[in-house]
Parts: C-alpha cells; sequence; structure tokens
C-alpha cells in the first residue's frame, strides 16, 4: 500500500501510454557522436547507488558488474562504488541527504522520496543539468528530444531536469508483471480466463470445490495474495484505486468513491466464501512461493521473469503439465479495464542517477553519465562485450552460451546480472531485445500483450512534486490518513467492520484532513499539467 504522495513522482508515466510519439529503443536509434576517453587527467567518482538483490547474490560492489568495468575502460574514469547495506537503504539515504557531505553521484529512487526531489533541485544540492545537456550530455538530450513524456517526467515543476534516469521506452518492458493464473487447472474445468467480476468469482469457486492438485485433500488456495498485492489489483477491475485518482481533470481519493466500496463488497465476497487466502496479509515472498510450488495457488500476482518462469521450472518434475499464465484485469461495469499501478512508468519510481554539489569534477561525471545512452555505451550497458557475452546475428545482439546455456542452475536474468544491467537497474535505457531472450516459456511471451490489452489510465495521477510549504501541510496529514485507510481496508476485507459503516469511513477520513490532502495534490497536479 502506498504510504505517501513521494511514491507518485514518476507515476505520472503512465500517461505516455496515450499520445505519445514513437519511441526510441535502440543503439541505432540514439546515437550520437562523443568522443571517448573523457578526460586524459586522473579522476575518480564517487558513486552512491542501492544493490540489487541480482547482484548481491554473486558480489559486494557493483564494480564487478562487467558493463561498469567497460565503463570505466571507455570514459577514463575511475568510479568508487558506495553501497549502503542491504536493507538499509532508505534509511543511509536519508542520513547521507540530511550529512554535509555528499558522494559525487547518486544512484536512488526519486520517486519515492518524502517531499519529492524538487526542494534539493532548487537549493542546489542537486545539479541542474539544463545547461550541460547539448554539449556535455548529448546522446541524453536526443534520447529525451525523441521521448517527449520521458522528458516531461525527467524534470521538475519548474522545467529542471536534474537525472539521468532508467528508462523503459518499450511498452513490453514495462508490462511485466500482473495476475497470473494456474492455465492447467483452467484447462481441466473447461474454464476460460476470467474478464469480468462475475467470470473472476466463478473460477475461483471452482478452484475451490475440486480437488485441482489432486492430492485428495481440500487445501486449494484459490487466490494467493502477498499483503494487498493481488487484492488491489481486483480492487482496480472496479475503476477504484486505495490512493487519489483523476476524473473530468480533477484529484479525488480513491478510497472515499462509490467504485472503491462496491471492490470491498466483491472483495469481502471472496473472502468470506474462502476464495482468498485468509493469511494474506502475513504474506510475503516466502511464504507465496511456498504455497505457489507446493501445488495450491490458483490465481496469484507475479513477474514474468522473477515468477512465472521460476514457478513452472520448480514444479515441472512434480506437475508436468504445469501452465502458469498471464490473466487480464478485470473489466469494470462500463467495458473499461482500468490500470492503477505503476508497470507503465518509463522511469520506474523515478530511479536515475543525480549529479551532487560536492561534485569537483561536474564536466566529466555528466559525460560519464551520458556514456550508457551512446551507441556504444547502449551496447554495453545491455548486452556487454561483443563477442564475449553477446555476438551480432543478422544484425540483432544475442548473447553467447556462457550465459545462455550457462550449467549453474540459475535464472537466465541472475547469469546476465554479472556482465550487464539490463536485468536490474542503472542510469542507461533498457533494450527489449535483451528481454526477448530471457523469456523461455511461450507464456512468458504472451504476457505483455494480455496484460496491456484495452486499458486505460485516464484516472491516474500523474508524476507530481510538492512545493516546501505543500510538503509540511501534506506530511502532517498523510500518515495517519493513510494508515487509518489501510487499517480500515483489511477490517472491511476480513468483516471486523461492517461496510455498512463505509460513510463513517469517509466521515472519519475528512476529521483527519483529506479535503486539505486533496487540494495539496490538486495544486501539484495543476502545476503538472503546466510543465514544457
Amino acid at each position: 500500500m502506498k504510504k505517501c504522495l513521494a511514491s507518485l513522482l514518476c507515476l505520472s508515466l503512465i500517461f505516455c501510454v496515450v499520445g505519445c510519439k514513437k519511441t526510441k529503443n535502440t543503439a541505432e536509434d540514439i546515437n550520437t557522436d562523443v568522443e571517448f576517453p573523457i578526460t586524459d587527467r586522473e579522476v575518480e567518482l564517487s558513486y552512491w547507488s542501492p544493490l540489487n538483490s541480482k547482484v548481491t547474490a554473486f558480489a559486494t560492489s557493483l564494480s564487478a558488474v562487467l558493463s561498469y568495468q567497460e565503463l570505466e575502460k571507455a570514459t577514463g574514469i575511475k568510479i568508487d562504488f558506495q553501497h549502503p547495506p542491504v536493507g538499509q537503504e532508505n534509511e543511509q539515504f536519508n542520513l547521507m541527504m540530511a550529512s554535509k557531505t555528499l558522494p559525487d553521484i547518486i544512484y536512488h529512487a526519486w520517486g519515492n522520496i518524502t517531499g519529492g526531489v524538487d526542494a534539493f533541485v532548487e537549493e542546489g544540492t542537486i545539479l541542474k543539468l539544463n545547461d550541460y545537456m547539448d554539449t556535455l550530455a548529448p546522446n541524453y538530450k536526443k534520447l529525451l528530444d525523441e521521448n517527449p513524456q520521458a522528458k516531461l517526467e525527467t524534470q521538475t515543476d519548474s522545467g529542471d531536469i536534474y537525472m539521468f534516469p532508467f528508462l523503459r521506452t518499450d511498452e513490453k518492458l514495462r508490462f511485466y508483471k500482473g495476475l497470473l493464473v494456474r492455465e492447467d487447472w483452467l484447462t481441466k474445468l473447461s474454464l476460460s480466463v476470467p474478464e469480468t467480476p462475475e467470470e473472476f468469482y466463478n473460477v475461483l469457486k471452482a478452484f475451490k470445490t475440486n480437488d485441482l492438485n489432486g492430492n485428495g485433500q481440500a487445501d486449494e488456495i484459490p487466490l494467493v495474495s502477498k499483503k494487498m498485492e493481488a487484492i488491489e489489483t481486483i480492487i482496480n477491475g472496479f475503476g477504484a484505486s486505495s490512493d487519489y485518482i483523476l476524473k473530468d481533470g480533477k484529484v479525488l481519493y480513491g478510497p472515499m468513491q462509490p467504485e472503491y466500496r462496491e471492490a470491498l463488497t466483491f472483495v469481502k465476497k471472496l473472502f468470506d466464501e474462502g476464495l482468498i487466502d485468509p493469511d494474506f496479509y502475513l504474506t510475503d515472498d516466502n511464504s507465496m512461493d511456498a504455497k505457489v510450488i507446493s501445488n495450491q495457488a490458483g490465481i496469484m500476482y507475479g513477474a514474468i521473469t522473477g515468477h512465472m518462469s521460476k514457478y513452472m521450472s520448480m514444479m515441472k518434475a512434480q506437475t508436468p503439465d504445469v501452465s502458469i499464465a498471464a490473466m487480464p484485469s478485470m473489466r469494470a461495469a462500463d467495458g473499461r479495464v482500468y490500470i492503477f499501478n505503476k508497470l507503465l512508468t518509463r522511469c520506474s519510481t523515478g530511479n536515475g542517477a543525480v549529479i551532487t554539489k560536492d561534485n569537483k569534477y561536474i564536466a566529466e561525471s555528466v559525460k560519464l553519465l551520458d556514456y550508457f545512452y551512446s551507441e556504444n555505451g547502449h551496447m554495453t550497458a545491455n548486452f556487454g562485450v561483443l563477442g564475449d557475452t553477446y555476438n551480432m546475428v543478422d544484425g540483432v545482439p544475442v548473447y553467447a552460451d556462457k550465459i545462455m546455456k550457462n550449467d549453474s542452475g540459475s535464472a537466465i536474468g541472475d547469469i546476465l546480472s554479472q556482465y550487464v544491467l539490463a536485468p536490474t537497474s542503472g542510469a542507461f535505457l533498457q533494450d527489449p531485445r535483451y528481454f526477448d531472450q530471457i523469456l523461455i516459456y511461450p507464456q512468458q511471451k504472451e504476457a505483455p500483450g494480455i496484460w496491456s490489452k484495452d486499458i486505460v489510465t485516464d484516472r491516474i495521477v500523474p508524476a507530481t512534486s510538492l512545493t516546501s510549504d505543500e510538503h509540511i501541510n501534506y506530511s502532517a496529514l498523510n500518515g495517519d490518513i493513510s494508515t487509518y485507510k489501510d487499517e480500515m481496508t483489511n477490517k472491511f476485507v476480513i468483516g471486523t467492520e461492517d461496510l455498512g459503516k463505509f460513510d463513517d469511513f469517509i466521515d472519519q477520513l475528512k476529521k483527519l484532513g483529506i479535503e486539505n490532502a486533496i487540494a495539496v495534490q490538486q495544486s501539484a497536479y495543476d502545476r503538472y499539467l503546466g510543465r514544457k
């Protein structure tokens, strides 16, 4: 569940689905000539970045990743990586930003910081890049010029470009996660993939009342949800959201809308009839994995690589006919397929690298960060080294056998993380040709098209940012509002609070200051509309 407005900073990139120009995704599209190495003098830059779990599986520093080693060779600049302890990233980030000294470059999810990034840019803690784009970052500038929505969303309300982002401009890269269903169970029951609430209910009921795993026990769990993850997607199917939404240009609080009450009524029915795992609020990644792999779960929420392939690969021995496929979001009563999550963002949660006030090598840093958006840099970030980690086959970069035929037992994405940035993140443009190669099963290849079919995004509040005064006002309200909303949503679902008291729930939100919080959001949205 979302806790603060800051988590919306990059969400509005979802609007790019409607009305965007054709995006540029490949190395040939984005190249601008730049001379390397960058400098002939000794330069070392400190670079703070969290470590992705795929990297921590084999190394303690990004310096072990081949793409970064090649970055140093190409630019002639030494990078001193600094990493916060795993699990303490946000805490360490806050302490660092409050200190008097900062590393030269910081990679972070700027969309998740309390109060937004604008204040850091305005006070000069983070460098404004506008004046450097033409001469020092021509590749990144060209990319933004050709992707106007990405340009809009990687700047402040004042028009200041402040970061080199992790970008996913190709649609298939953004649709990597959604509802999953045991397709083989549907086949056994001669049922189609559900698309409406009624069909969804009927499928869950059938999963509950048939011994689909064949163990003679009534242990099937029709819907497994990690916390509210899958349940929130069901709520979205009613055109509702547990966060702020847009209607006719006005910002509204989703949980106060009639669609939210309607959605909770449906979810409560599922829970009351034992169609939702009763332990959903205690379910974490490990427990969800255990329930799926033990052949109990019918529908769950997961990713193409992190869940679909993992589950099918691990279950094949005991369940040869297992098939886990993507299922579409439900159609609301008006026939539309609403989506509210961050899957469509071009810049996931505002992830990107910024240059700080303490950096003494600004020109070198801008050029360094621009490199991964150049032709050679783009290939290095996504594919590694030609002749080593990939080869060109009929004009297409194809990963080498050392990756694709690795017998370590690790997933391809995990193996790739030793060499390239594509499976994790970083300040670069992710290439869809990387994604095409890591999808093993046909169900994976079909998933993006299923999740993206017929969706509408016009109720999503875009990535806004707050002024300092707004932040003070909003922060004083948002914590209590979010906590109360989360608690009551859970109580409504499990039945410890009667849905007949929904109007009392709205009244209490008003007492907590929701109307003032909405006004802050509306002002931020109005400023967003004025960005150029």
